[in-house]
């Protein structure tokens, strides 16, 4: 599944004989909807994996496209579906332990803790997979794991307070915004400003959180592609955020 979960229509259910992939953009407006489905595929007991990648909602890069399709062939021999390749899974758990000890060495000690954890499932009755069990927990005792999890869950908690600003007040903003005449546009008191204000105050909302918005926004108003590739991913969101200020206040003054 590629930056996106299951649809509204057909939700994961247990008993399900498929394995699932999932991949999102750490950017991507739909991160948090993936990396929520995935801890739901574990109460229900499916073989899942999740790998993240740097960039906006949009296809996983060609190397991760690679793994999803070893990670496939890993789990065909698990099941007895392929025949067991001792050199190929030697190979994919050196890779594995490559890029979880690259995730460490950045300092993401959360991600790094998930890829450890992940991988200890998938090489289980592949081969030796008590090194990456034991290194992940002895991570998960470790205070860069427990902020990271709860930083994760406040950005996604913050994504989805910015969403319903702009979901509960864009019809009216689109109302407003068609009467220029209209006696709320001098008080400031008129959706369309209480929006502007709001996004306004996504400066104080972490990098992460504040670029998913952005890219959300970006959807709608398609900005120039050099917004997008910007130095500073807080740089990314308040310029984005800004656009979508000046968009919904057309006669000004109430984005003050």
């Amino acid at each position: 599944m590629n930056s996106a979960g299951f649809s509204p229509s057909s939700p994961p259910v247990a008993g399900a004989n498929f394995s699932v992939f999932g991949t999102a953009g750490t950017f991507d407006f739909n991160y948090g909807e993936v990396v929520e489905l995935d801890a739901k595929l574990a109460t229900f007991h499916y073989t899942h994996t999740f790998r993240r990648f740097d960039g906006p909602h949009g296809w996983a890069p060609a190397s991760v496209m690679d793994e999803a399709l070893a990670w496939f062939r890993l789990i065909a021999m698990k099941q007895g579906r392929e025949d067991h390749d001792v050199s190929f899974v030697k190979d994919q758990a050196a890779e594995a332990e490559k890029r979880a000890k690259a995730l460490e060495a950045a300092g993401d000690m959360y991600a790094s803790w998930k890829d450890y954890r992940q991988d200890a499932d998938t090489f289980d009755d592949l081969g030796d997979a008590t090194a990456f069990r034991e290194r992940a927990a002895a991570m998960e005792k470790e205070k860069g794991v427990r902020d990271g999890a709860k930083r994760e869950q406040q950005d996604f908690a913050e994504q989805a307070r910015l969403v319903r600003i702009f979901l509960q007040g864009w019809p009216l903003c689109v109302r407003k915004a068609r009467a220029p005449t209209c006696a709320a546009k001098s008080s400031g008191k008129s959706p369309t400003c209480a929006i502007a204000r709001n996004m306004r105050r996504t400066r104080k909302s972490s990098a992460s959180s504040g670029v998913r918005w952005a890219a959300f926004s970006s959807k709608l108003w398609r900005p120039d592609k050099s917004v997008l590739t910007s130095k500073t991913f807080r740089t990314r969101a308040l310029i984005l955020n800004w656009r979508l200020v000046r968009t919904l206040t057309p006669y000004g003054g109430c984005a003050k």
